[in-house]
Formats: C-alpha cells, structure tokens, sequence
C-alpha cells in the first residue's frame, strides 16, 4: 500500500511524460499492424509492444486504490474513479502475463485458432475507457494534453475508427488482419 501521494503538479507532470506515452505507443503500435497482413518478425515486435502497452493502460484504468507503493493509477487523477474490468480485458491481461513474460505451457501453439489477437477490439475498449477516464479526472491533477490527445472534449467522447484486425504473436506462422471501414488511428505520436 502506498504510504506516499503525488501532488497535483508532479500527477500532472506525470501523466503528460509517462501516461501520454503509454497512450501514444498504443495508437502508434494499434495503427502499425492495421495494414499488415502477413507475418514477419516486424509483426511480432509491433504486436508485443502494443500487448506491453495494453497491459500497461489495463492496471493504471483497472487498478483499485489498494496497490503497490510505486505504482500510478487512474484514481490518483480522478478521485473515486472506479472501473470494472470486462472479462475481454481480463483475459487479454491474464494472456499477455503469460506469453509475453514467461517461457510457459499456457502459450499458444501456431495453430490454435484462437491464437490470433483482436488488436483493434482491444484497442477500441481500452480507448473508450481511456476516454471516459479523461473526462472525469481532475483538471488539477491531468496534463490538459491527456484530454486533448484522447480527443475528449467538454465531457463528450469522440471515438477514433479503424478496421477490424486480429494478429498473433509468439510465432510469426500464423497472422491474421482484417482492416476494413476505415482508417487506422494516426501514427502522429503528438496528436490525434
């Protein structure tokens, strides 16, 4: 349990520094395997770091009050914020422990159909909680680029649209991208 808090300044150093580029390299890595669509090991960094990211913005939005000593959390900035974890983020979570930090027998083989991940579902989910965040944090605390980044504007969510995908890691013999009705989000790492 933590037994020191940030100040409003230094929460809002932090999140402008440390919680903008989590975001940042989860869009720039989300819009990175939109286009591709066969395998290679480029593919496999992509996808393993935008699954470092993904965890990363799980525990900061998901993590309740009780953590770690060091760790930063979404109540930090927005006092009382609570969000209940769906059970897609929770098994992308639980999945992602396992294959991209252990050698382990939970790691899917090349051919299990359900090997692929679904990089834009995952995307879009974290995204919109992401958004909501945003717009119930304290000014005091978020950097104002954090709202304005995420495209939250006076309480109103605008939602970033790219193609359907799902890509695999941990081997790069099996891939699958699917990207249709639209863009992927924009590779600018300062802007939306």
């Amino acid at each position: 349990m933590r037994t020191v808090d940030l100040s409003d300044a230094e929460l809002t150093v932090y999140s402008a520094e440390h919680l903008m580029h989590e975001l940042q390299y989860f869009r720039y890595t989300a819009g990175e395997l939109a286009p591709l669509d066969k395998p290679s090991p480029m593919v496999t960094v992509l996808l393993e770091s935008f699954l470092i990211h993904l965890r990363n913005l799980i525990d900061f939005l998901h993590t309740p009050r009780v953590k770690e000593e060091d760790d930063v959390i979404a109540s930090d900035f927005c006092p009382g914020w609570s969000e209940t974890m769906s059970s897609t983020l929770k098994a992308a979570k639980e999945r992602a422990n396992k294959e991209l930090s252990h050698l382990t027998l939970e790691r899917k083989s090349a051919h299990d159909p359900s090997k692929p991940w679904d990089v834009a579902g995952l995307f879009y989910e974290v995204s919109d909680v992401a958004k909501r965040f945003a717009a119930k944090a304290s000014p005091t605390k978020l950097s104002p680029e954090v709202p304005k980044w995420l495209g939250v504007n006076y309480g109103t969510i605008t939602v970033a649209v790219f193609g359907n995908m799902t890509t695999s890691s941990n081997t790069t013999s099996t891939m699958t991208v699917t990207s249709f009705g639209g863009a992927p989000p924009s590779n600018n790492t300062t802007h939306p």
